[in-house]
């Protein structure tokens, strides 16, 4: 759908001029970031409650701009310091919440 969606809306698309690597790059994510990303989140969705898991992909965004900055060099602005704390800031809030107003069997 992706490759689909570049060939539209890029005017350059010279599949000639794709190298092995770029393909295999392509490969990867299709497989570790979805095949195995639905499998985990499957998996989770067993484990814990729907809200929990959706959480979870919040923290997916602050991982990556971690490894960016640790593996890629990446620079942190003060903005993305912000967003970072909104985030966590935000989810804690919900997993808070949850725990307070979570029902209990007796």
């Amino acid at each position: 759908m992706q490759l689909g969606l570049a060939f539209v809306f890029s005017g350059n698309t010279h599949v000639a001029e794709w190298s092995l690597k770029s393909l295999m790059a392509v490969g990867y994510l299709a497989i570790f970031g979805s095949v195995v990303g639905y499998f985990c989140y499957h998996y989770a969705l067993k484990k814990v409650t729907a809200t929990e898991v959706s959480i979870l992909s919040y923290f997916n965004t602050i991982i990556a701009l971690f490894l960016g900055w640790l593996i890629l060099d990446e620079i942190v602005t003060v903005d993305i310091i912000i967003a970072t704390a909104l985030i966590i800031l935000g989810c804690s809030s919900q997993i808070i919440r949850n725990k307070k107003y979570r029902p209990i069997l007796v």
